[in-house]
């Protein structure tokens, strides 16, 4: 779009006019560094096409205890002549002190060098200490608690169980932490590809009226590794050697509803189910592109859970959810938990959430996509592009370990060091209060994943680690089905 004369744009005193602002300024703030993100503007016309400022560059200069009041007021950081080269990728600043608030100004200048002071083209940030969150537990113990380390040393986390802890509230410091306090429910207009609302907004919808009801998991580092003592999880809130960078992404709040002509993510809907993982991908990906369903990231969502809430047992953290029912239930069961996990009745037949995921567990299992088993064995892919049943080769890469063979509780998860996040269960020799504490269902020949457990399951056989992986590509039943998926 061509731009326009903007009278209140400030020069340095030359002739001639100052380019417009910049646009869409962002600051990420990191551990000694900032990463900072703007377009610049466009040339400038009058409303009969003259040009009247030719856009040459921006100058980003930055200092301590004020905004810079000029290009010489300051260190100049950086002077930028291609257009919009850092609205994506951004521009890191490093070499800066933890906990002091640096303040930056945009000066985008012409071709004449006149200047654009605007007051609107400033930003600050105050870079802050990475913080790692952690969890270890001992493989040979049985217990279904984890010992926290590093950062969440002495940090306690609770989550809802009734109305009345809904209402008096119950401790949980992860609530005021990265990324954990970072996750939202939004409105997301598929058509549009952007959130248009978020809870807590008064335009904020549930039925779907404003489209995807989706939960945005942002951006975080984590890491997983076995010795021959114990197990470790880390979750970091910035960028750490030898952490995996895990981009943001969103899953649906809800279990996919719809049809074979449209699929949803909305509140007051019966999960759709009886159809194949084949049909659940290609329904998802009418909706455009980055669209999908559950794939890998659900083990995100394992390592999310466990170092927030220290304990594998998720049945006893969170609710039983719905175990114990004849039916699946309507979406929306935990609207009025927010962005809190838990449920309002621990009874074996409602509706449980953790952080913007309802019914994590029990309800329907959900289609994992992306893991194809051959004979106990997993073949995952990650580029949600290649994902196909029944493929063990190519872009698919064989896991190295053997998952159990004989359904039980879940009592030990594998480890590759290639695909160290792929956790699926090698021992199931436990029980419904030991080790995960989570049933595991397992067959030979060619097999699919899914998770959760669901409603036409024993009250303690459902949870974050219930895997069925016993079931072909072409098995649809009342208790399958699956979650919306968006990574890009």
């Amino acid at each position: 779009m061509l731009g326009r004369l903007n009278i209140n744009r400030k020069s340095d005193g030359n002739s001639g006019v100052a380019p417009m602002n910049v646009k869409g300024i962002k600051i990420k703030a990191g551990n000694q560094k900032v990463t900072l993100n703007w377009n610049d503007p466009e040339d400038t016309y009058d409303d009969d096409g003259t040009l009247l400022c030719t856009w040459k560059g921006t100058k980003v200069v930055y200092k301590v205890g004020s905004y810079p009041t000029n290009v010489s007021d300051g260190i100049l950081a950086l002077d930028n002549q291609e257009r919009n080269k850092y609205s994506t990728s951004g521009f890191e600043i490093n070499g800066l002190t933890n906990g002091e608030t640096y303040y930056f100004a945009f000066y985008p200048y012409s071709d004449k060098n006149v200047y654009n002071k605007n007051e609107a083209n400033r930003i600050s940030g105050t870079p802050t200490a990475t913080k790692i969150y952690g969890v270890k537990k001992l493989l040979s113990s049985s217990a279904t608690t984890w010992e926290r380390t590093d950062d969440a040393d002495g940090l306690v986390a609770n989550a809802i169980k009734s109305q009345s802890n809904l209402s008096s509230g119950v401790r949980n410091d992860f609530d005021n932490l990265s990324p954990w306090a970072d996750i939202k429910t939004v409105n997301f207009d598929a058509s549009k590809n952007q959130i248009v609302a978020t809870l807590g907004d008064a335009t904020f919808d549930w039925t779907g009226a404003k489209g995807q009801v989706m939960t945005v998991y942002p951006e975080m580092w984590v890491k997983r590794w076995q010795d021959s003592q114990y197990e470790y999880i880390q979750i970091a809130d910035g960028e750490i050697d030898g952490f995996t960078h895990i981009k943001e992404w969103m899953a649906g709040r809800f279990t996919m509803s719809g049809s074979s002509s449209g699929v949803f993510s909305r509140s007051g809907q019966k999960p759709l189910v009886s159809t194949t993982i084949t049909n659940f991908r290609s329904y998802a990906k009418k909706l455009g592109d980055g669209w999908g369903q559950l794939d890998w990231h659900w083990f995100i969502l394992q390592m999310l859970y466990l170092v927030e809430y220290a304990d594998s047992n998720s049945q006893k953290i969170l609710g039983q959810g719905n175990v114990s029912s004849s039916s699946t239930l309507t979406s929306g069961g935990c609207n009025s938990l927010g962005m809190k996990s838990g449920c309002l009745s621990d009874n074996g037949s409602s509706a449980c959430i953790y952080r913007g995921w309802e019914n994590p567990h029990g309800d329907v299992y959900n289609f994992v996509d992306g893991i194809n088993i051959k004979d106990y064995v997993a073949y995952i892919c990650t580029d949600p592009t290649k994902y196909a049943v029944d493929t063990f080769t190519g872009d698919y890469k064989k896991l190295g370990y053997t998952n159990a063979s004989s359904g039980g509780y879940v009592s030990k998860l594998g480890y590759d060091a290639n695909y160290p996040l792929f956790g699926l269960p090698v021992q199931a020799s436990g029980s419904s209060s030991t080790y995960y504490c989570d049933y595991a269902y397992f067959g030979s020949g060619n097999r699919i994943a899914y998770v959760g457990g669901s409603f036409t399951h024993d009250d303690d056989c459902a949870g974050l680690w219930c895997w069925n992986l016993s079931y072909s590509s072409g098995s649809t039943y009342s208790y399958l089905g699956a979650r919306l998926l968006k990574t890009s």
